[in-house]
């Protein structure tokens, strides 16, 4: 006898293992890149024209550490909630991120005060 819980042999039941599966990598995905309340994020400009990334950190009050890896990218340090608002406007997308300058030291809030 089956219990009433179980999917085995339903469409459901082989669907349904690959869709949670399928949703929680979905998941870890999107907090590994998902911006910082505050600190180092980068703004990758989609089909907005030159300039975008800078003009949102720039109405953001956010400082600019340098170039993105995506032509048109900035890697900023700034506020989440002033960049968001600023980047869903203008087209931009916004990650979290890492930045190295040439000194080899990692900006964060505690080493670039804003």
């Amino acid at each position: 006898m089956r219990a009433f819980w179980s999917t085995r042999g339903s469409r459901l039941g082989r669907l349904g293992g690959w869709t949670i599966q399928l949703a929680l990598l979905a998941g870890v995905g999107l907090i590994a890149i998902a911006p910082p309340s505050r600190g180092v994020m980068l703004l990758v400009p989609v089909g907005a024209g030159q300039g975008t990334s800078a003009r949102v950190a720039a109405a953001a009050g956010a400082r600019i550490l340098g170039a993105g890896p995506v032509h048109g990218s900035l890697y900023v340090l700034g506020t989440r909630n002033l960049i968001i608002p600023n980047a869903a406007a203008s087209g931009t997308m916004v990650f979290g991120g890492r930045y190295v300058g040439c000194s080899g030291i990692e900006a964060g809030f505690e080493q670039v005060p804003v």
